[in-house]
């Protein structure tokens, strides 16, 4: 059978793949500048001077540095989120603290990796610029839509122990349920079936990660940091307690997310 021929390639499309490795080019050469001079001292000026373009012309392709620190944001959240997403889903579903620990596990695998980018997300906001929500709100939500999930997963488990048992929650924490009422937008409805004190519970438990990934990432564990590594296993330890109620709450002293 004789092979159709390839159509020939417009010259819109080389255009655009021509736009698309330039806007490539320009994000990489912004991450270098973020690792030696940091967000604040971003340039659109030196970055043209590298792609040997005129500022005019590199303005064709990034508006301004807003523009810029937007894209490059947008592509951090996604970078992080596929890593922990990648890492969540190699744990069997009703391993709940295997799923946690995984999420935990990648953020600060990632942020060990990218410090400059997880500092960009989650660090101090650069002076005069304040990224659209429209924008990196997709993204920026992503690994928050993991740990819903799992708590989401987490509530059906709990249903099922208690409905086993005969065991049931009747009190309800008012306060838990005041500070959850903003979580339940359209992306997040499935939430509305979880208790409001099991979602401020692995809410609690991922600050916890969060600030000890920080603390480590933005140098607040002091000069000596050999045992790192030690000290996060710990962290996710008491982490996953909170998460999983041992101590008190949805289990009543005993967590019903064993095996």
């Amino acid at each position: 059978m004789t092979p159709r021929p390839r159509a020939p390639k417009t010259a819109r499309g080389l255009r655009e793949r021509n736009r698309a490795a330039i806007e490539s080019e320009i994000l990489a050469i912004a991450k270098r500048q973020l690792t030696e001079v940091g967000a604040p001292a971003l340039s659109l000026r030196s970055i043209a001077k590298e792609l040997e373009m005129t500022p005019s012309a590199l303005y064709r392709y990034i508006e301004n540095r807003d523009e810029l620190l937007t894209r490059l944001i947008v592509e951090s959240f996604t970078s992080l989120s596929t890593a922990a997403a990648a890492a969540e889903a190699r744990v069997d579903r009703s391993n709940f603290e295997g799923r946690f620990r995984a999420l935990a596990t990648a953020l600060r695998k990632w942020a060990i990796a990218k410090p400059h980018e997880y500092g960009l997300i989650y660090g101090t906001p650069v002076p005069g610029f304040k990224a659209s929500p429209t924008r990196t709100s997709d993204a920026g939500t992503r690994v928050f839509m993991l740990l819903a999930k799992l708590g989401a997963d987490m509530q059906t488990h709990v249903d099922d122990h208690m409905h086993k048992t005969g065991r049931y929650i009747e009190a309800v924490d008012l306060l838990d349920t005041a500070a959850v009422d903003g979580l339940f937008t359209d992306d997040f409805d499935f939430l509305q079936n979880v208790s409001p004190e099991l979602i401020m519970n692995v809410l609690a438990a991922w600050n916890l990660i969060m600030g000890g990934v920080s603390a480590e990432i933005f140098g607040h564990l002091g000069p000596d940091v050999s045992g790192a590594d030690a000290m996060f296993d710990a962290w996710m330890d008491r982490a996953w307690r909170v998460a999983s109620g041992v101590g008190g709450g949805l289990a009543g002293g005993e967590s019903s997310f064993r095996a």
